[in-house]
Order: structure tokens, then C-alpha cells, then sequence
């Protein structure tokens, strides 16, 4: 770690450790689920929408799956898809981790390369934010097709009560992406920004 940019590597590991074991990532599906879950193929949309956010914040296919994984394909079984669907589309939303910023193997192509670690997250965004709503019309042809199930349609009192916490979860990704994009901190300093805010946010929950 002579290099002050791959500091940001196992920062950003720790902080999607930090949204696991503290609930951020609960969270975000439950919040999904109350907005779209109504809708046919709604937690196959889910899946895909909370590896895009989980993305923003650990850049890691390997850590989107670990963390996500077990919860999105038990909870899409509840529901009636099969397993292999479900585990083939918990796989295919984790590859998106690698793409969007933070991306740790961009972090790592910008160290050995001299390339501009900024830069390369900001090219980032939109391939991975394409390959994101691939996903997701893939999954409404399919849902049409194959008669996808949906999940409980919520009453607008219950979404009202959820949107506190959704965004809650919801604002580490963009906290950390937009202080890249406006240059209000480097990469490394992000990775700083996106272990101690999910913290911060933990202990208001605990304390509430």
C-alpha cells in the first residue's frame, strides 16, 4: 500500500462490509420491494436495482454476491422462481460491480497505468447504468412470458413509512459518486466518505 490511491481499495471493501452487517442493504431491498415489488417480475427487478446500488459503493462482483446473494435468491424462491433463474440473475447484476464506480479493478488499471483513477470512474457510469436496464428489460420480457410473480401490493401509508430509511440506504452511493464526479474528494478519500457515513447512519438507527 505505497501507492496513496490503493488505500481506497480495502476502504471500500470495509464499507460494503459496514452495509451488510449493519442493514443498509436490507434496507434498500425493502424499500425496493415496496415501490415495484406490485409490479410482474418485481423482485427480479429488486435484485437487479440493489446490485447496482451495492455497486456504487464496494465496485466488487465478488463482494456484490457474497453480500447480496444468499438474501436476493432466497427471497426470489420464496416467491416462486426457480433457483437456477434466480442464482443466474443474482450472478449477472454482480458482474455489473466491476463497471460502476467505484470499480476496484479500475483503481487498480489506474495505478499501474498512470491513468487519471478519476477519470476512469467517471467513464464508468453509463456502460454500467446500460448494462443495468439490459437486465431489467430482459427480465420484463421474461416476466411477460413466463407469468413472473409479483409480490404484496403496499399501501401508500407503508411507502410513506419506508421512504426515511430507503433513502437513508440510498444516499451512501450517491454521497460517495457525486463527491468523485464534482471533484469534492478524490477516490481515496470517497472510500474514507463511504465507510464513515454508512457508520454514521448506523448508530442514528441504533440510537432511534
Amino acid at each position: 500500500m505505497n501507492t496513496f490511491v490503493q488505500v481506497a481499495i480495502p476502504l471500500f471493501i470495509l464499507a460494503g462490509n459496514i452495509m451488510d452487517k449493519g442493514g443498509s442493504l436490507s434496507r434498500i431491498i425493502h424499500f425496493a420491494k415496496v415501490c415495484v415489488g406490485r409490479f410482474k417480475g418485481g423482485m427480479a427487478h429488486i435484485n437487479i436495482v440493489a446490485s447496482m446500488m451495492f455497486a456504487g459503493v464496494t465496485g466488487s462482483a465478488v463482494a456484490d454476491v457474497a453480500a447480496l446473494g444468499p438474501m436476493e435468491i432466497e427471497m426470489m424462491t420464496e416467491q416462486g422462481y426457480e433457483k437456477d433463474y434466480a442464482t443466474a440473475l443474482t450472478c449477472a447484476s454482480a458482474s455489473i460491480g466491476p463497471i460502476i464506480p467505484p470499480s476496484l479493478p479500475l483503481i487498480m488499471y489506474g495505478v499501474v497505468s498512470g491513468t487519471s483513477v478519476g477519470a476512469l470512474l467517471m467513464a464508468g457510469l453509463v456502460p454500467g447504468i446500460l448494462m443495468g436496464i439490459v437486465l431489467m428489460v430482459q427480465v420484463a420480457w421474461y416476466a411477460k412470458k413466463y407469468n413472473f410473480p409479483t409480490s404484496e401490493a403496499y399501501s401508500f401509508k407503508e411507502i410513506i413509512k419506508a421512504i426515511p430509511e430507503g433513502i437513508g440506504a440510498l444516499s451512501i452511493p450517491i454521497v460517495v459518486l457525486g463527491g468523485i464526479y464534482t471533484g469534492f474528494f478524490t477516490p481515496t478519500e470517497a472510500a474514507g466518505v463511504a465507510v464513515w457515513f454508512p457508520s454514521f447512519l448506523e448508530c442514528l438507527y441504533i440510537k432511534s
